[in-house]
């Protein structure tokens, strides 16, 4: 059982640094072996993967905390504390990249959205307020708990007071309060996230919409069929770490709105969090084609597709690739 730091510590270090190459090999991909079909999204989901990575990396390497959560209390085990970097300002950077990764999300659909709507001069002209608004709202949700942390000596009494969990083989002498309040962050978080949620399950269905529209309009049954192929690859590979990133998140505001502890469970969810970068990556890879060809063939992977049945679909086929995702 992951319950003690040193466990704890040990299994986020290896999980980080077993990552590391595939956060690496994930970017060469992104920067280098993406076709001209993928070009109108590229750098958005660059910005979606060191994001994510990042995330990883802080938690798993950098700050790795070890929280007595429903207690928003505890101490970091990683790099940064022992560069003696403070625990607030190690707090702000984990819970900036939350949501910056959800904002990242959200870039990513509004880039395809954007190729669908290239004669809509309205949102080309409120797409950047757009997008820099959702930005701020997830880097900056965190500031004002990050401007109150209370006085220290006061927060350790109140805490041994309010909560009698904490461990008795723990460094008590370390212990960081984060605010005496739990459930005034759940607010700010749920405040912050959720819209941005809203928004990539909106833009998600009209760009659905849009394209179910246009099949046999202006774009041709097979480029239609690319398309959707495409967005629903993007929707496989981004929904998997945002679901994988909202579970634990859900179940730490559940266990502080109902005062549950349990460290085990605690631990175990601050690891799912340091590997979502990781399983994003992995997805990325597995559902798009160029990615996921590459990587065969390093593994000397051999794939047969079969051959075009006509020399006219063959024709229609590759017409439609060159015009995929409006490029």
């Amino acid at each position: 059982m992951l319950v003690t730091s040193e466990l704890y510590s040990f299994a986020l270090h290896c999980l980080g640094c077993i990552s590391l190459p595939i956060y690496v090999f994930g970017t060469y991909c992104i920067l280098l072996k993406t076709p001209s079909t993928m070009k109108s999204v590229q750098w958005t989901l660059f910005n979606f993967h060191i994001w994510s990575c990042s995330l990883d990396v802080g938690i798993s390497l950098l700050t790795t905390p070890y929280v007595f959560f429903p207690a928003l209390a505890g101490y970091p085990l990683g790099l940064l504390n022992d560069a003696g970097v403070a625990v607030a300002e190690q707090t702000f950077l984990i819970v900036a990249m939350v949501g910056i990764v959800y904002a990242s999300a959200l870039a990513i659909f509004e880039s395809r959205l954007q190729v669908l709507m290239f004669a809509n001069n309205y949102w080309h002209r409120v797409r950047t307020p757009f997008l820099v608004f959702n930005f701020a709202i997830g880097a900056l949700f965190f500031l004002p708990n990050y401007l109150h942390v209370p006085e220290q000596n006061m927060a350790v009494e109140e805490l041994s007071k309010s909560f009698e969990f904490i461990p008795n083989y723990e460094h008590i002498d370390l212990i960081f309060v984060l605010s005496v309040e739990p459930s005034l962050l759940l607010r700010t978080g749920v405040f912050a996230l959720l819209p941005i949620t809203f928004e990539i399950f909106a833009i998600t269905l009209l760009t659905r919409r849009i394209i179910r529209q246009r099949s046999g309009m202006r774009m041709s049954k097979a480029t239609a069929r690319l398309q959707k192929k495409f967005h629903s690859a993007l929707v496989a590979q981004l929904t998997t770490p945002v679901f994988i990133v909202f579970v634990p998140i859900s179940y730490i505001a559940m266990c502080t709105e109902w005062r549950y502890h349990n460290q085990a469970i605690n631990n175990f969810c601050l690891i799912i969090l340091s590997v979502h970068g990781c399983i994003s990556t992995i997805m990325m890879i597995a559902v798009h084609k160029p990615y996921r060809e590459f990587t065969l063939r390093l593994l000397n992977i051999e794939v047969v597709y079969r051959p075009a049945k006509t020399r006219r679909h063959s024709r229609i086929h590759s017409m439609a690739v060159k015009s995929v995702l409006g490029v």
